[in-house]
């Protein structure tokens, strides 16, 4: 087990190497990948509790029981 003051583990260094000279090196990089991520997991998150949202509720939206109430071709005077 790794303390604070013990090297990580060698076969972990290249991994770690890359992650830092890709991402962390330049600060506009990090905070323009933090901003990246933050932005692709919002668009996630909504896209997945939409998708639950209808699914549990299936049946009840609008978008379901609008033919009960809207007559399409008639209008109304």
């Amino acid at each position: 087990m790794n303390t604070p003051l013990e090297h990580p583990d060698p076969s972990k260094l290249p991994k770690l190497q890359l992650f830092y000279n890709t991402f962390v090196r330049r600060n506009s990089v990090f905070v323009s990948s933090i901003f990246l991520g933050a932005f692709a997991f919002s668009i996630t998150f909504d896209l997945a509790t939409t998708a639950f949202w209808e699914r549990h509720n299936r049946g009840k939206l609008w978008k379901d029981i609008r033919d009960k109430y809207v007559k399409t071709g008639e209008e109304e005077d």
